[in-house]
């Protein structure tokens, strides 16, 4: 079994327990087209974690599950943290990572980094069950599919 955990990190702000609008809809989209994969758990990490908590405590839930794959939902006011967050992931666990969003684009150099194994360009969908279903797909680090 593939345990997939998806995140998407909240604009950064003092929340102080308000609601932060930080709604995965991205990541809804991808559980739900891997729904049907045999062998795949897509969790999404609910809005009432991530909005909410430190980086030493969501690293610490994000351990505990011990997650074969994280994705994350890039956008400029994460994108530092992911990969902040990605590399102490690497360290910890060694899963693997996948990047997509609207900042995930071929020439953002700010984007490259080790610790990140597949860059998903445009909708996801398509690209995220190959992922999950053909592991020579891996190797590729980067492709983009129109969401059909």
């Amino acid at each position: 079994m593939t345990d997939v955990l998806l995140i998407q990190l909240p604009i950064p702000r003092l929340n102080y327990g308000r609601r932060t609008g930080n709604i995965p809809l991205a990541a809804a989209c991808l559980k739900q087209a891997a729904a049907d994969i045999s062998g795949a758990q897509v969790d999404v990490l609910p809005e009432s974690a991530v909005s909410f908590i430190g980086d030493a405590a969501l690293l610490g839930l994000i351990e505990d599950r011990r997650p074969d794959v994280i994705g994350f939902s890039a956008f400029s006011w994460n994108i530092d943290r992911i990969l902040y967050l990605s590399r102490c992931l690497k360290s910890a666990l060694a899963p693997k990572i996948i990047l997509g969003g609207p900042e995930i684009t071929s020439d953002n150099s700010l984007i490259q980094s080790d610790d990140i194994d597949f860059y998903v360009y445009g909708a996801g969908e398509l690209v995220f069950r190959r992922l999950l279903m053909e592991e020579a797909f891996w190797p590729r680090r980067q492709a983009s599919a129109d969401a059909g």
